[in-house]
């Protein structure tokens, strides 16, 4: 053969190389045609679908073998400990095969009898599921608060999409007008109101022309005419406002004004090593026999501990020193812990403070070699402290060794469309006494930018720079036009659970990926939310005696400083929390971290169209409702019939209300009648009244709880009394609780408050149509 015959031939092989390959990878990365779609369903044993629904990304790695049983110990709190680590930990024996599923660019789509014989990956199938009548009542309900004006249900992709880019864009236009123009008064009292802010750019951007929206003036002169609405940096954190006004128990706080900083927030939630104190605490009160705290505790919080790693200087020149045993916390409890603890396993290092956008944030793996002793587990520690991509390349804030958090990483993460994704919530507290804490029902996802793969745990865009991260370098219109329909919003739209890679289902002993987004949705809203209601109820019912007596550690220390204030007057404190969470493939609710002073996403910066990442359909606007930032403009509609209703039930009371208690009572009320459809009060819970009109059981969605009579939801979680009596309720913690659950409150302002996660349009979307 020449040498130009051989040379036809290799590029002859290399062009059917290179076709093969272009549509293997069209396959992966593109909806599949008709044809292909009733291959795979013949495959499959089952018919083509009546309407071609994309067939989404597998998660295609092996169901992890179910650890040993453990050996029985004596020690409760090691015991309780090693479950936890060992219910996500990796078995080395399925190591290989996880790591060739994970990295291999297989297809998609694979003979699920194959599947179902080696067992070694979950299978896409068709999952049914079945809705009582009272769930199916109550999730009717959600999709009607959750379908703007303007859409129905029976609305098309293209015009939910249309519209509320429409709505997004008025909103941003009519926001910076409103900005500009002079503030005029509004509201019951016909008198100016002023407002704060911290100098962020979200709070004077977007917060600002919320604020303005609702009739509130700029504050330009705080000294002249005080504050009466305070939204942004808390005031013992890093970047709060400089001026002297902006203290806890201020002088130029106006009465009532609501102010949102609370004393002692910080201290539990400002830092990263927050979250590992509060863990560590529930771990001392499982050491104590029968501890009425340990209710409260919740069993998936990730374990996390601290380790200081400051830099040591000697006298003579800079010397990096090793981590020693003084440096980290429990640490004789740590490693015996870990020791015993099934490995490898991987832990995600936080810097505590002095960095931003996660800037030296890294995971690190953990073998049987590194705790074979104290002195190597030592050794991994300090090796683990500084972010490996230092070796390549330095800078002060990212390299610097410094007080760092280790907290468990969820390795098996419930995936969209094949990438990581966390969520984050907003949770407003708007009492600590009595604790009253809304929830907005929907989260956000942040999507990572690159496919996920837990064996390159160098790469953070795969595990922990998500979205945007300057550092993944992806360009946005890119990354926006990567999502067929957009980027996910929200965890209440369709696009979000037609991308998720969920294991909702079971089939002799093998698990399901559902192919359908309405049985996917079901899951969240029967599983996933109330998990995430009750991990945040337990966590802001644990903390709350803290936070009360730090609050008044706080007040004692001003008036040490200042003296008795004459002209301080009293005034409300809420909090607007934005939690990270992890969620794992079992559907397992993992909380990450509470921060303090999470962006706030809004259409100041885009136009709010399908390919933005968030828009703000008035999620902050109706927080600053509840909080009654303009005088709760609707009381005026039921101010007599709540005054009636607040007189009843005092007077049936074996004590008679006090003012505090009464004007409480009166202020959950007003705050519920705000809410708007994106929040409802998720402490104390919602209780269920049958509806007004009728009684009959078809129309009647409450559930009776058999432990103590009450009535709630179908999806909600569950306040159980043994919680209850952990939290240790106050006076006006019973007092309210009584009330809300013996006074049916939509009788008085005309509104019948939800709860539960949000239900979006387009109610038919890829092939299938979700009732409700």
């Amino acid at each position: 053969m020449q040498r130009r015959d051989v040379a036809l031939v290799a590029t002859s092989g290399l062009v059917a190389v290179a076709v093969v390959w272009h549509l293997w990878t069209l396959e992966i990365r593109s909806p599949p045609s008709p044809v292909l779609a009733s291959l795979r369903s013949s495959v499959n044993g089952s018919p083509p679908p009546r309407t071609l629904a994309r067939l989404r990304s597998p998660d295609t790695r092996p169901p992890l073998p179910p650890p040993p049983p453990l050996p029985e110990e004596d020690d409760d709190l090691a015991s309780s400990l090693i479950a936890a680590l060992n219910a996500s930990a990796l078995h080395s024996s399925s190591v290989s095969a996880l790591e060739e599923s994970l990295s291999s660019e297989r297809p998609l789509f694979v003979d699920a009898r194959e599947r179902s014989k080696t067992g070694s990956s979950p299978r896409v199938a068709r999952v049914s599921y079945e809705v009582d009548e009272k769930t199916y009542r109550q999730r009717e309900l959600l999709v009607d608060l959750g379908t703007p004006p303007g859409l129905s249900r029976t609305s098309t992709f293209a015009e939910w999409r249309n519209v509320t880019a429409e709505l997004a864009a008025l909103r941003g236009k009519k926001g910076a007008t409103t900005k500009k123009s002079s503030c005029a008064p509004r509201g019951p009292r016909s008198m100016k109101k002023y407002f704060a802010t911290s100098d962020r750019k979200d709070y004077k951007g977007f917060v600002s022309q919320e604020l303005a929206e609702l009739g509130l003036c700029p504050s330009k002169d705080v000294y002249a005419h005080g504050v009466d609405f305070y939204f942004g940096e808390q005031f013992d954190a890093e970047h709060a406002p400089e001026e002297e006004w902006a203290r806890h128990f201020s002088p130029f706080f106006n009465e009532d004004a609501m102010v949102g900083s609370m004393p002692g927030l910080m201290a539990l939630f400002g830092s990263k090593d927050a979250y590992s104190n509060i863990w560590w605490k529930c771990k001392d009160f499982k050491t104590v026999p029968n501890h009425t705290k340990v209710p409260l505790c919740d069993p998936r919080w990730l374990p996390s501990f601290n380790v200081d790693g400051e830099e040591v200087k000697s006298k003579v020149a800079f010397k990096r020193k090793r981590v020693d045993e003084a440096r980290v916390p429990n640490f004789e409890r740590l490693y015996h812990i870990l020791k015993r603890s099934r490995l490898p396993s991987f832990w995600i290092v936080k810097p505590q403070k002095g960095t931003y956008e996660s800037r030296g944030m890294h995971l690190s793996q953990l073998y049987g070699e590194d705790v074979a002793s104290k002195d190597s587990f030592l050794k991994w520690l300090s090796h683990s402290l500084i972010d490996p991509s230092c070796r390549i390349t330095y800078d002060k804030v990212r390299c610097d060794r410094r007080k760092k958090t280790f907290q468990y990483y969820v390795h098996n993460p419930l995936l969209f469309q094949r990438r990581k994704f966390d969520l984050r919530v907003w949770l407003l507290v708007t009492s600590i006494d009595p604790l009253r804490v809304y929830l907005l029902r929907h989260a956000y996802p942040k999507v990572s930018t690159r496919t996920y793969d837990i064996f390159d745990i160098e790469d953070q865009c795969k595990h922990i720079r998500m979205l945007l991260d300057p550092v993944c370098m992806v360009d946005p219109d890119d990354f926006y036009t990567s999502f067929k329909d957009g980027y996910p919003k929200s965890t209440a739209s369709p696009v979000f659970f037609d991308g998720l890679a969920a294991h909702v289902g079971t089939s002799e002993s093998e698990s399901l990926l559902s192919d359908n987004w309405p049985a996917t949705e079901h899951w969240w809203s029967s599983t996933i939310w109330p998990s995430v209601e009750l991990a945040f109820a337990r966590l802001l019912m644990l903390v709350r005696p803290s936070l009360v007596k730090l609050a008044k550690r706080a007040e004692a220390d001003e008036v040490q400083r200042n003296g008795v204030d004459e002209g301080r007057k009293p005034y409300r404190r809420f909090a607007l929390l934005s939690p990270d969470l992890a969620i794992d493939r079992k559907g397992n609710v993992y909380v990450e971290e509470v921060n303090m002073n999470g962006m706030i996403m809004g259409t100041h910066i885009r136009k709010g169209g399908a390919n933005d990442v968030f828009t703000d359909d008035d999620y902050l606007r109706d927080a600053f409702l509840v909080l009654g930032a303009n005088d709760f403009p609707n009381r005026s509609t039921y101010d007599p019939r709540l005054d009636a209703a607040v007189a009843d039930f005092c007077d049936n009371l074996v004590e008679p209300c006090t003012p505090t208690q009464i004007d409480h009572i009166k202020r959950a009320v007003h705050e519920e009648a705000h809410t708007g459809p994106h929040w409802y009060r998720l402490y104390p819970p919602l209780p269920c009244f049958p509806p007004q009109a009728t009684n009959h059981d078809d129309n009647n969605p409450c559930v009776v709880d058999d432990a103590d009579g009450s009535s709630r939801w179908p999806d909600q979680a569950r306040v159980t009394p043994e919680m209850r009596t952990a939290f240790q309720e106050t006076p006006l913690d019973t007092t309210l609780r009584l009330f809300v659950d013996a006074v049916d409150t939509s009788k008085i302002h005309g509104r019948r408050p939800v709860p539960g996660h949000g239900r979006w349009g387009p109610r038919t979307y890829a092939g299938f149509e979700a009732r409700p």
